[in-house]
């Protein structure tokens, strides 16, 4: 069997790379690169070593793209129990804390979203590798979800954030997010707004992320494209820089770049279907819209509602199937089912599997 230290340099390897993957747009590259790192520790009876909290964070990203929620949820969770068992680096609680956060955004809970970066914030510290997207840079933009646009301003105000000077990939992020601010306030006050320089800025910012390879940014600053054209009542002149959008991330499969975005992008996605782009990409990328967390699910008289695989849990906890079938069914830690069945008995207000079924049938959830 490799010493324990050689397959931790090789796990953190397969991080670094994978990462550099997701950057260049490569998802799925990224995603199998994951998965050989997860086969081969199980191949040598799953140790428990260095890496392991972040190939299970990395891995837990590429699921909120591509809109497996709860998969990127089990994939955190994992990572936090992980935690617990490894002395890490000072900063793994900081970032962490983002990924929570960014779930938190992609399912709609933007207070939850707040709170994990505030709990970011507490656990920055400096470190010689430089943070290219910011806790205070992904607060700015809640804010924004929120309409708080006055808060996010002050954020740029604090940092002199400008589209002057260099555009380099460590200023990327905070632009990108400045471009944003100013689409959202010529949405809300469109006689403030200032297209010709927020279209300026979008041109340059794309400019330098094709020349660094940076596919998903790149998506990003065209999706920002359409919807500025949209904003300035021009909706057919966004469906060029929609197509060159889709044409970049139809291969890797990227759907919350553009659910997140909301109804007006829903509707132009719907224009460009009715224009003769009725791909099963398109099909899939219309239909995650239908199930994002703003749309009303099945109501249920619960103070907070169930997930999606903590209902799943509960219908298996209806079977005669054990806890350690039940997780290898739905392959995951024992562990992590046990903290979806603390989660269930919580909600439904019970402290048993049979008082659970009982109170499922009287809920109707099955």
């Amino acid at each position: 069997m490799p010493r324990l230290g050689r397959v931790s340099d090789s796990v953190e390897l397969v991080f670094i790379v994978a990462d550099i993957r997701s950057t260049l747009g490569q998802l799925h590259a990224a995603y199998q690169a994951y998965q050989n790192a997860f086969r081969l520790l199980a191949d040598l009876g799953n140790p428990v070593v260095m890496g392991l909290e972040d190939l299970h964070r990395g891995v837990s990203d590429l699921y909120r793209e591509w809109n497996r929620l709860d998969q990127a949820e089990d994939h955190l969770l994992a990572a936090e129990e992980l935690s617990d068992q490894l002395i890490l680096m000072p900063d793994w609680r900081h970032r962490l804390s983002v990924s929570w956060a960014r779930l938190k955004m992609t399912q709609g809970d933007l207070e939850a979203a707040l709170g994990w970066l505030d709990h970011a914030e507490q656990h920055y510290m400096r470190t010689p590798l430089p943070v290219l997207r910011s806790f205070e840079a992904w607060r700015a933009r809640v804010w924004m979800r929120q309409g708080a646009l006055d808060a996010a301003q002050d954020w740029v105000a604090r940092h002199g954030l400008t589209d002057a000077g260099e555009i380099t990939y460590r200023r990327e992020f905070d632009l990108i997010t400045l471009a944003r601010l100013w689409l959202a306030r010529g949405i809300a006050d469109p006689g403030e707004a200032a297209w010709s320089r927020l279209h300026a800025l979008l041109a340059r910012l794309l400019h330098a992320a094709q020349a660094g390879g940076r596919l998903g940014s790149a998506i990003e600053i065209l999706v920002m494209r359409a919807l500025a054209q949209v904003a300035e009542g021009d909706p057919p002149g966004a469906l060029e820089p929609l197509r060159q959008a889709l044409d970049l991330a139809e291969p890797s499969g990227y759907l919350r770049l553009f659910v997140d975005e909301g109804l007006p992008m829903q509707m132009l996605l719907g224009e460009a279907v009715k224009q003769g782009r009725a791909t099963a990409y398109m099909r899939r990328l219309l239909a995650a819209f239908s199930a994002a967390p703003d749309q009303p699910g099945a109501p249920q008289p619960l103070s907070e509602p169930l997930t999606e695989r903590e209902l799943e849990v509960l219908r298996l906890l209806a079977t005669d199937q054990s806890g350690p079938e039940i997780a290898r069914h739905l392959i995951i830690s024992l562990s992590t089912l046990r903290t979806h069945i603390r989660n269930i008995y919580g909600k439904l207000g019970v402290n048993s599997r049979r008082a659970a079924v009982r109170r499922t049938s009287e809920l109707t959830l099955r």
